[in-house]
């Protein structure tokens, strides 16, 4: 989990998950801060604020990132920067997480604590298919989402609204 700690965010949620699938051969690592930093479990790895600089590497360490927020979050970056590193994500099926994930191919979008343990469980499991779905994510983010096309759109919603007085 990369993001703030607040409420909205999902971290309180996460918590309740963590002892379902953690073990001696998983862990989880929370890179952020803020006010819900005290409920952290004991067994979670939290690192706190990190600088950006930091970020390849705490990818590089990671197998699955995970998204848990639960308000209508117009649109995370958190997705996009998985996929360019060729990770695998999986969200709360809520606000901008469904335009940049593709459920069952480049991550998950899970509605319940349930699916949640059972996507998480499948990835940690099964290498070849967390490996397939991180390369689909980088080729989502890669042929959807790089600057040149993010700035065509947006020239072209400009083009459209040619009659705007500004």
């Amino acid at each position: 989990f990369i993001g703030s700690l607040f409420y909205t965010k999902g971290i309180t949620h996460l918590m309740k998950i963590v002892p379902e699938v953690i073990s001696k051969d998983v862990s989880f690592l929370i890179v952020g801060d803020g006010p819900l930093r005290g409920i952290l479990r004991k067994d979670v790895v939290s690192i706190g604020h990190t600088d950006y600089e930091k970020i390849p590497e705490i990818y590089s360490v990671s197998d699955i990132i995970v998204l848990p927020s639960i308000w209508q979050e117009p649109f995370s970056g958190i997705p996009l920067e998985a996929g360019s590193y060729k990770k695998v994500i999986i969200a709360n099926d809520v606000g901008g997480a469904r335009d940049a994930i593709i459920n069952g191919k480049t991550g998950f979008l899970v509605k319940s604590k349930e699916q949640w343990i059972e996507k998480l469980r499948l990835l940690i499991k099964d290498d070849k298919l967390r490996t397939k779905m991180g390369e689909e994510n980088f080729i989502l983010v890669k042929e959807k989402f790089n600057k040149k096309i993010i700035a065509e759109k947006t020239e072209a919603v400009y083009e459209k609204r040619n009659d705007w007085e500004l």
